[in-house]
């Protein structure tokens, strides 16, 4: 019934060259590759947090910190009805699970509409949950929310969702999903929504079919009248938990700057100036007005606080002022740690030698910030913009007022540089950097005193921070061209879940360097990021960067030493893998074949081998072998596989000899099958790589997990040829569940692989008739090429189309015919769009599934058959005299059948290249379309040269 699944190449990303061989994957302490190990930390739902009890008027005026949380409502939430309508709207939405992230700078006011909305949807009737990070030793005090009878309905807020990893994101939305609740709603917070989001978006649609979509949020007052509004509704509200009489509150007006300074847009700003305001008063003080200042104004108050504390006897725990300071800047850069964590960070600061005294202090900052989970201690200040202007504060270098301490300049130093034997410094590493990163990027003495020459020095820590704070550095004004440089080297190409961050440093590096280098230098560069922009999967730019390189060093003076031409070969391998990404194998095979003949010129009984060369030129045999393939040269392709093979043999044990071993076996294996599938000699090629990935998955999955999921993925299709379907299910699902976690953290480099992936699941499940299956294979397909945010290429617009196709012959044969026909117009559609790979193998799977899909509209008395019919041949009408056009050919005699039309001229050329071909007719019954076509419009009869496919 159903045609067989497309065969993976071994020419994705995670396979463009590298020519550099022997790249470092464990810590030196200088470049690392983290790997994880172990489970990912876990998370606890906790029930929506209450507001609290309201602080003395005593305590208010001492730490007005406390008064800015979010958590305590002291200003009553007024405003944004729009963004709430729209909150309610998808709250009220269909059954099912679906995502919302709520986006903004800090203090723009997320968490406050987030906690709103939350006591909205409780008194809705909706269970409300707010998820929280635990390790991953933590054990849940209790079950977590369970469908009722009478709630059934479940919001899950997820703050700070940028800090999470992505595995624990999808651990969190996996559990909600599996629980059986009839309506499921999960709202992210985060300042940033990038390519992290895009990434998280993708996996959540194409995992667990949960719709995720971006809400930014705009300034909470844009109109001088809305500022004044919300600054009076704060005024009061803080004057009451300042027991500020209303006469005398009232005298305090807005600051001069709010009609017309940007942050006085926003919520916290609103808010610091009018508690700031109030402050002041009561001290007969004049409170800053510039927005930049009153962070200091409201910290003074802070530490005001802790000399007064100091001060005091009796039970309470009593440390000194700038102790207290100092703990409070360590708690701002490791946020909430364990209390035996904590006391390692109060040692590695210096503030604490003994386990007793590190108690003490931890105990008198418990009293100041009382932490909101009891298992934690060293509660940073909040909200976060107070806590990073502290930091900011502190470090020596500010130029304002407020006295730093000479002694917060070594502590990022202590807290992050790693121990002499390379191990990193969990679990405040991450979060040190990050906090660093986005104080820095508002105040410039930050980066330039204590970033920068933190990451000049150790610039693996950038990376532990994660992609969306690496890509939050790049994009700073003035970046320190050393720490470009340091940070840019620190990337393995292939690491799939920096593969993003990756390019774009290798951008920056290329940008910083190209003015001031010579011609070859400048050729390298280009061609060291085109294959990472390859490994990001961002083709086009690749295609562009690469053709780049090779054109400069093409107008180099001849002749170029041996080590140049090295190199140009190297650019021409990489651009013609960068055509095989984008389909464009007439381009590619010339390309490749350039490398291998420069490459063959090198080679000479007296003359050493040059590092690299031989690895290039089996790589390049190996994927000019895959150009030949799909431009329908099958024995050149096939003898091209060997010759790689053979090389690669010859490397010896290295992991990147193994690797390549098993590419090209992986690839020897698809040149096997295509000319009898499922044949010995198909299986034992491709069981061969499938052995070796799996050794290299073990040590290096960042690396060699892509590889492992093709040659998963081939050896399911030959184990299916060979009549082992169960054996081949199960080994397909794991492709498939590997495809799914590439996605994740690559979408752009690795959609079409997932989607292909899924193709060759739902094809599986039609051949053996499931077709419900089916449907929900191509329709997940469908659903992830239709919302991809990559560049749409032909490759994605032909799997697009067999994805359609494949819906189409499901809905026929569940008996819906009507969402049949739709997706018939939706198919048609796409083919007109614009021209398809020119992949022969691939235009051959899609056009049958096309046949097919007609012949099933046909019978269901549909006359959107038509659409299909014109669209199946207009795709393979270019190679009507090389592919096999039997599935299409039966289309066209069942639209015959059905339209009674013998005129109908897709069908009468179909006949015309059946007949050229000897293909008897499937449909004895048929019309005899050919004997109505006029001679002078018949095209001559030719045999196909070379074996029927």
């Amino acid at each position: 019934m159903s045609e067989a699944g497309e065969r993976y190449e071994a020419s994705g990303p995670g396979a463009m060259a590298a020519k550099s061989i022997g790249v470092a994957v464990t810590g030196d302490g200088n470049k690392i590759t983290y790997v994880a190990t172990g489970p990912p930390p876990g998370h606890l739902l906790t029930s929506a947090p209450t507001a609290s009890a309201p602080l003395s008027p005593e305590r208010a005026r001492s730490r007005p910190s406390q008064l800015l949380s979010a958590h305590r409502q002291v200003v009553q939430f007024t405003g944004r009805t729009q963004e709430l309508a729209e909150l309610e709207a998808w709250r009220e939405g269909a059954d099912g699970a679906s995502a919302r992230l709520v986006s903004g700078p800090g203090g723009q006011g997320k968490t406050r509409l987030a906690e709103h909305f939350a006591r909205l949807s409780a008194d809705a009737g909706w269970q409300v949950r707010f998820a929280r990070r635990t390790g991953p030793t933590t054990v849940e005090d209790g079950p977590g929310p369970q469908p009722r009878d009478d709630a059934d309905r479940l919001l899950v807020v997820v703050d700070y969702a940028e800090r999470w990893a992505v595995d624990e994101l999808l651990a969190l939305v996996g559990g909600v999903t599996r629980d059986g609740w009839q309506r499921a709603r999960l709202l992210f917070l985060a300042r940033p929504v990038g390519l992290w989001w895009q990434g998280l978006a993708h996996r959540l649609e194409d995992d667990f079919d949960v719709d995720a979509r971006s809400m930014p949020l705009p300034p909470l007052a844009v109109s001088t009248d809305d500022r004044r509004d919300a600054f009076v509704q704060a005024r009061d509200s803080f004057a009451a938990a300042l027991d500020i009489p209303e006469p005398a509150a009232a005298e305090l007006p807005p600051p001069e700057p709010l009609a017309d300074h940007d942050a006085y847009g926003g919520a916290l700003t609103i808010h610091m100036s009018a508690l700031a305001g109030l402050l002041a008063q009561l001290d007969g003080e004049t409170a800053p007005q510039d927005p930049g200042l009153l962070s200091q104004y409201l910290l003074r108050r802070e530490q005001a606080h802790w000399q007064q504390l100091s001060s005091l006897g009796g039970q309470l725990t009593v440390v000194d002022a700038p102790t207290m300071a100092r703990t409070v800047f360590t708690a701002a850069l490791t946020g909430p740690l364990s209390h035996d964590r904590a006391t390692d960070a109060l040692g590695r600061v210096r503030l604490a030698q003994e386990p007793a005294s590190a108690s003490r202090i931890l105990d008198a900052h418990a009293h100041c910030y009382p932490p909101e989970d009891r298992a934690t201690v060293l509660e940073p200040l909040y909200p976060d913009r107070l806590a990073e202007d502290f930091v900011a504060l502190q470090l020596p270098g500010h130029g304002q007022e407020h006295p730093a301490d000479a002694w917060a300049d070594a502590v990022p130093l202590r807290l992050l540089t790693p121990e002499p034997d390379g191990a990193p410094h969990d679990p405040y590493g991450p979060h040190a950097v990050t906090v660093l990163i986005e104080t820095a990027a508002r105040w410039e003495h930050v980066a330039t005193r204590q970033l920068y020459p933190l990451l000049r020095e150790h610039p693996h820590l950038a990376l532990r921070a994660g992609s969306a704070a690496l890509l939050h550095l790049a994009g700073f004004p003035g970046l320190d061209p050393r720490v470009i440089e340091a940070v840019a080297e620190q990337f393995v190409p292939a690491d799939v879940g920096l593969a993003t961050a990756s390019a774009v440093w290798s951008k920056l590096l290329t940008d910083h360097r190209v003015a001031t280098s010579g011609a070859e230098e400048r050729a390298d560069l280009h061609t060291d990021l085109g294959t990472r922009q390859g490994h990001a999967g961002l083709h086009t730019q690749s295609v562009e960067t690469l053709q780049h390189a090779v054109d400069s060093y093409q107008e180099l003076p001849a002749p170029h030493r041996r080590e140049t031409r090295n190199s140009h070969a190297w650019a021409l391998l990489n651009l013609g893998i960068a055509h095989l990404h984008q389909g464009s194998y007439a381009l590619a095979a010339p390309t490749l074949l350039k490398a291998i003949r420069m490459w063959q010129e090198l080679i000479s009984p007296d003359t050493a081998l040059l590092p690299g060369l031989p690895t290039g030129l089996a790589t390049a045999l190996d994927r000019m072998s895959i150009a030949l393939a799909h431009l329908g040269r099958p024995r050149e392709a096939l003898d091209g596989s060997r010759k790689s093979v053979e090389a690669w043999r010859r490397m010896g044990d290295s992991h990147e000899a193994r690797a390549g071993l098993g590419r090209a076996l992986l690839n020897l294996g698809n040149r096997y099958a295509a000319d009898r599938p499922g044949s010995a000699k198909a299986m034992k090629a491709t069981q061969e790589s499938v052995s070796i990935f799996h050794e290299l998955t073990e040590k290096w999955p960042h690396l060699y997990l892509p590889d492992l999921a093709r040659a998963l993925g081939n050896n399911a299709d030959d184990l299916r040829n060979a009549g082992r379907s169960e054996q081949a299910s199960r080994i397909l699902d794991e492709s498939v569940e590997m495809y799914r976690r590439l996605n994740e953290t690559n979408p752009a480099a690795y959609s079409l692989y997932y989607v292909q992936s899924l193709l060759n699941l739902g094809a599986f499940h039609m051949e053996a008739e499931r077709f419900a299956q089916g449907h929900d294979a191509a329709l997940e397909a469908v659903s992830a090429l239709a919302g991809e945010s990559v560049e749409y290429s032909p490759a994605h617009r032909t799997m697009h189309t067999g994805a359609l196709a494949r819906l189409v012959i499901c809905l026929c044969r569940l008996g819906r015919a009507d969402a049949a026909a739709d997706r018939a117009g939706e198919t048609a559609a796409v083919v007109r769009s614009g021209a398809l790979t020119t992949s022969l193998p691939l235009l051959t799977t899609v056009a049958g599934a096309l046949g097919l899909a007609t012949v099933e509209l046909a019978s269901a008395q549909r006359h959107e058959a038509r659409l299909l019919a014109n669209a199946g041949w207009s795709i393979l009408r270019p190679f009507a005299g090389e592919a096999s056009l039997a599935p299409l050919v039966r289309s066209m005699e069942s639209l015959v059948t059905f339209t009674r039309d013998p005129g109908f001229y897709p069908a009468l050329a179909a006949m015309d290249v059946m007949d050229a071909m000897d293909i008897e007719s499937l449909h004895p019954g048929a019309p005899t379309a050919p004997a109505a076509l006029p001679k002078e419009n018949r095209r001559p009869k030719q045999r196909r040269r070379g074996r029927r496919r």
